[in-house]
């Protein structure tokens, strides 16, 4: 894809500037959301054509961001206010010998299986890298993904010791489980909605979740627009078998 342009925000025009003056000097604010998403029919597709879940899901929820110009918010060198055409997926990878982490990043593309072998090649490449930044030269319109593969937990929540100037949120996801294991202190609820409607008690026994939580500056972003991220990631992962290609051949070891 093109590299991506920045566009700067008219305040004499823009709806959220006595939001956004707020957040940023009155009152310094940051939030988390935690809620679950139904993977069942991504997960499914995965198996039916043998794609590894980590960077199918990282594809969704950096399709979804690139959908939301309040989640691609950022500030130029000389502090104006303005967003990106879209951002690449900075993620983390763990290394079992030593049992750290390091970060990486792939250039996002909208098509998936372009996007797919990318991450998964640079992901290889990573594999034997050691370090908390494992592929240098990561651009400026970047989205911090992380993944606990080891918990499954109800509310995360991160901050730093100092303000950041990062705009772009932080976004984490868990280990997911079968809704039909789910303990009633994970909560229980039919109030759990899919793209389509709310689940039935019996539906459960079929669904896979997965929680995950954003983090995100109030000064560019509010409850509607993080309301609006889980609703479309929902409907892409509904959507998978529409998007998620039956497999090219690679080479050995591509897939595993």
């Amino acid at each position: 894809m093109k590299p991506a342009e920045f566009h700067l925000i008219d305040m004499e025009t823009w709806p959220r500037r006595d939001h956004y003056e707020y957040y940023k000097n009155l009152v310094q604010t940051n939030y988390n959301l935690t809620a679950y998403v139904d993977i069942n029919k991504l997960l499914m597709r995965c198996n039916e054509t043998k794609q590894r879940f980590y960077p199918t899901f990282v594809y969704a929820v950096t399709k979804t961001v690139n959908e939301i110009k309040e989640l691609r918010m950022a500030m130029d060198k000389d502090g104006n206010l303005g967003w990106y055409d879209y951002v690449n997926p900075s993620y983390t990878i763990f290394h079992k010998d030593d049992e750290t982490f390091s970060d990486v990043w792939s250039p996002w593309d909208d098509d998936f299986r372009t996007f797919y072998d990318g991450m998964i090649q640079d992901m290889e490449i990573a594999e034997n890298i050691k370090g908390i930044k494992a592929k240098p030269d990561k651009p400026d319109n970047f989205l911090p993904v992380s993944n606990s593969p080891w918990t499954t937990f109800t509310g995360y929540s991160c901050d730093t010791f100092h303000p950041s100037p990062m705009l772009f949120p932080v976004i984490t996801f868990g280990r997911f489980f079968s809704s039909k294991t789910m303990p009633d202190c994970l909560g229980r609820s039919p109030s759990l909605a899919s793209s389509t409607g709310q689940y039935a008690a019996s539906d459960y026994g079929a669904r896979f979740l997965i929680p995950l939580n954003i983090y995100v500056p109030h000064m560019v972003a509010d409850g509607y627009h993080v309301g609006k991220f889980f609703s479309e990631l929902q409907t892409l992962c509904d959507r998978a078998p529409k998007w998620i290609p039956d497999p090219t051949p690679k080479k050995k070891g591509f897939f595993r």
